[in-house]
């Protein structure tokens, strides 16, 4: 069941056996395809792994069914930060930031990306 195959996914995941806990995870998203618990941990495994269109695509499936989910935002941002484009990144760290003001993580990704903040860069005095 879900369940088992989720705590498989965990236990694999723990024991340095990403390749074997992805697909676990896999297992378990056939049980259970709207779960955005095994679709973010689907993203971090194919993180592991390598496969970086792959976790972006896992990211954005679980923001469909958790569209507010800060943590998952921010996770979306830094990764689509490595890989391109940095706009869809400082748009998502935005949103993150939107819906939890006063997020430093959010903040500092956003200033990183050159989206702005640091108090909207001084409040538009351009900083410095």
């Amino acid at each position: 069941n879900f369940s088992v195959q989720m705590q498989l996914v965990q236990t694999l995941a723990d024991m340095g056996r990403p390749k074997d806990a992805l697909e676990h995870c896999e297992r378990a998203l056939e049980l259970r395809p709207r779960s955005a618990e095994a679709l973010r941990r689907l993203a971090a495994l194919r993180m592991a792994t390598g496969d970086m269109t792959g976790a972006v695509t896992a990211f954005k499936e679980a923001l469909k069914i958790e569209p507010d989910n800060v943590v998952d935002l921010l996770m979306l941002a830094k990764l689509i930060a490595r890989i391109g484009p940095r706009e869809e990144a400082a748009a998502l760290a935005r949103r993150a930031l939107d819906l939890e003001p006063g997020s430093a993580e959010a903040e500092v990704l956003l200033q990183l990306l050159g989206g702005r903040t640091k108090a909207e860069e001084t409040d538009s005095g351009g900083g410095e």
